[in-house]
Formats: C-alpha cells, structure tokens, sequence
C-alpha cells in the first residue's frame, strides 16, 4: 500500500506492507508547522462558506491538496482572465491556477514551497 505523508510542508511517498487483510488503509497523514494550524484552517473556511457561489471572483481556492512550485503573480498586479498565477504541484503532476477574470491581485495567501490543502485560500482579488 502507497500513501503520502506531509511533514512540514514537505510531501513524503511512503509504502508499507501489512499481513492483515482487514487492515484499514490510510490516504494520508498530515503533520502541520507549528502555528500552521489556524492559518490553514481559516483561509479553508473562506472557500467553503463561497461553494454555493462559484461565479465570486474575489478569492481563487486551491482545486487539489499539494505544494506550491511556483508563483508567477505580485501584489498589485493587474491580470487578464486565464493568465497563469500559481502552479501547484501534487502526485508529480501539476496543476494551474489562473485568473478568473481580468483582476487585480489584493494578497496572496501561500509562496512557493508552502503545503496547501483543498479549498484553501490562494489568493485574494480587487
């Protein structure tokens, strides 16, 4: 059985045998940074109190649990629909997020290297 753990931001594959067949599997683990917790917890929320309204183009929420490799977006900047802000990479694939329309970018809440989970909050818009 394969699953991936992440420590620290960092995301391990990690596999292990077991002789009992009525063992449950487990998907993953996460250990959080120390004061990680909150911060992850409050920027997830904000996405999920949104699900009802997908056409609000104030926040990009992360589609998929990963790491951060790359961040092509500052404060400040003005973007087109579609224009590439972040991609996040998980399992060795990579996924893009990009504008949803054409704005400007008011913060961003995760940097390359940061772990995020689904329905976290990326980014914030004018």
């Amino acid at each position: 059985m394969k699953f991936q753990v992440l420590i620290d931001g960092k995301v391990y594959e990690v596999e292990a045998e077991t002789d009992d067949d009525q063992a449950a599997p487990v998907s993953s683990v996460a250990v959080p940074a120390v004061g990680a917790i909150q911060s992850a917890s409050m920027t997830e929320s904000a996405c999920e109190s949104d699900a009802s309204q997908p056409d609000d183009l104030r926040r990009v929420c992360s589609p998929v649990a990963g790491i951060v490799a790359q961040s092509r977006v500052n404060v400040g900047q003005n973007l087109e629909k579609g224009e590439l802000l972040l991609v996040i990479e998980a399992m060795k694939m990579e996924t893009r997020i990009t504008a949803p329309a054409n704005v400007r970018v008011k913060s961003l809440s995760v940097a390359p290297g940061d772990a995020v989970k689904v329905q976290q909050v990326l980014a914030e818009f004018e």
